[in-house]
């Protein structure tokens, strides 16, 4: 599938509306739901490359930033790496990854860095049967029937906000992924904080300080990600879904990086 999104307007979302909707051919109220939550925005995604393009050069022409990408070219959860421990050097932030693999990558070699916020819900939902006394039926059956069977619904939500820093390198085509919340900050030494979010902030100031020269950008910290579901697990009578804005951020994200190299921020 090829995404085409807007990431810049040109003339305004107010003024447009009605060209792009027509475009598209869709409600012109659907149009606007799709294209306010903050950019990049996607604008349409269809199957067909040279249709994607189409549209592509359409919002280019009226004047607005615009990217194209195919999903597949988006790294996927499973190929990001994800440190667990870092050392901050003179010349390259060194660490380890999960299974106990180490990283090093020196500062020359960060192409970008882009701040997030990740939201995570669950709802976890339990229905169970209790009997309780219903004097309808005792009074109906004579005395025989004293209870009556009813579902106790019981639902818990649990809400997890987290940062991350994409970082991007020459020589790899997906990033490294800081998360605030999994990360060990012994590498600050002196400078730690009391808080993961300071600690988080004390590491993104450094990266930056050490790779004055890549792309910085943090517009989603504030502009979040609509959230889709992420997992769905049990029955009817006891089941969990999960909702997070991870995989909407790590598109938001690679579409931010190609507008940049391609002029289009």
């Amino acid at each position: 599938m090829h995404v085409v999104a807007l990431t810049r307007w040109g003339p305004p979302l107010e003024g447009e509306l009605p060209a792009l909707a027509a475009h598209l051919n869709v409600l012109a109220y659907d149009l606007r739901l799709r294209l306010t939550g903050g950019l990049p925005a996607v604008f349409v995604t269809v199957g067909d490359e040279a249709e994607a393009n189409e549209h592509l050069e359409f919002l280019r022409a009226r004047g607005h930033g615009a990217v194209r990408c195919d999903m597949d070219e988006v790294p996927a959860p499973e190929d990001q790496l994800v440190p667990s421990h870092f050392e901050l050097h003179a010349a390259a932030v060194c660490g380890s990854l999960p299974g106990n693999r180490r990283f090093d990558v020196p500062y020359a070699e960060i192409l970008a860095l882009v701040h997030v916020a990740s939201v995570t819900s669950a709802e976890q939902t339990k229905i169970t049967q209790e009997k309780k006394l219903s004097l309808g039926r005792a009074v109906a059956s004579g005395g025989l029937i004293m209870r009556k069977k009813v579902d106790r619904i019981d639902k818990k939500m649990t809400t997890e906000q987290e940062q991350m820093l994409y970082m991007f390198c020459r020589a790899l085509a997906a990033p490294y992924v800081w998360k605030e919340l999994t990360l060990h900050y012994q590498g600050l030494g002196d400078d730690r904080k009391l808080t993961t979010a300071q600690n988080f902030a004390e590491l993104t100031d450094r990266l930056r300080a050490r790779a004055p020269h890549a792309f910085y950008d943090a517009r989603l910290l504030t502009q979040k990600r609509r959230a889709g579901i992420t997992s769905l697990a049990g029955g009817a009578k006891d089941r969990r879904i999960e909702i997070s804005t991870v995989r909407e951020n790590d598109l938001a994200v690679f579409l931010l990086l190609r507008a940049h190299f391609e002029g289009q921020l």
